[in-house]
């Protein structure tokens, strides 16, 4: 009986492991889907679906990062970044907005950096190395999300619409500029102004450069050994 157990208990481990990426990817897809119908306006329907995300992530960095110290940093840092959409909730836009969107931004880039680790350091490349790799690619567009919105509370008219300069940017756009950006397809609805262009220029450079840079690195660091 107690073999049985034991026996179990590494299967679902081994499963777990298996599929590590593919729940985090999901759930990706999933909010990139649905966040542009509960994430718009201002008020409690953006901020819940905020902190929802935030704990979505987080679920998902579990199923990566066995290394506790990693987990606690995780668990503070997602803590923090979800205050900025309880401000949201109950309608504060005031200065403390602003720390707490850098440690949204933080938490990120954090998961990003973790799960960017875990493909880099995987035995070798699988199915769920690739989703996992795919994963970190739109952790950085999600972040440089997160960037985009802080300067633009902090800055104001960083950016604009260009069918209709002063409409104001709901939550969703800066992620939907992000990923715009980072994809280099340029639709050019929403456009930089001032100082930011040089942020959306070096995160153009880094969604051209990130697949090649990356495939050319797995195959590097898991290529056969060259026959005697």
């Amino acid at each position: 009986m107690a073999n049985t157990v034991i026996s179990r208990i590494r299967d679902w481990k081994r499963n777990r492991r298996s599929n590590e990426f593919t729940f985090i990817l999901l759930s990706q897809f999933a909010l990139i889907a649905i966040y542009p119908l509960g994430g718009t306006g201002e008020g409690t329907l953006p901020g819940a679906f905020g902190i929802l995300a935030m704990f979505v992530f987080l679920a998902g960095l579990y199923r990566v990062a066995e290394e506790r110290q990693v987990r606690t940093l995780a668990v503070v840092l997602g803590l923090l970044g979800a205050t900025t959409n309880v401000f949201v909730i109950f309608g504060y836009y005031g200065p403390l907005l602003i720390p707490a969107g850098f440690c949204a931004l933080t938490y990120m880039a954090f998961v990003a950096g973790v799960i960017l680790w875990k493909v880099l350091s995987s035995p070798k490349v699988t199915r769920e190395t690739l989703y996992g790799a795919v994963c970190a690619y739109l952790f950085i567009a999600f972040a440089w999300g997160v960037a985009y919105s802080l300067i633009d509370q902090i800055s104001p008219g960083s950016f604009r619409y260009t069918y209709d300069a002063g409409k104001h940017l709901a939550w969703p756009d800066y992620s939907f500029f992000s990923v715009i950006t980072l994809t280099t397809i340029g639709y050019g609805d929403i456009v930089p102004v001032g100082s930011v262009k040089g942020l959306v220029m070096i995160e153009g450079i880094i969604g051209a450069m990130y697949p090649p840079i990356l495939i050319g690195r797995l195959l590097t660091l898991h290529a056969p050994p060259d026959a005697p």
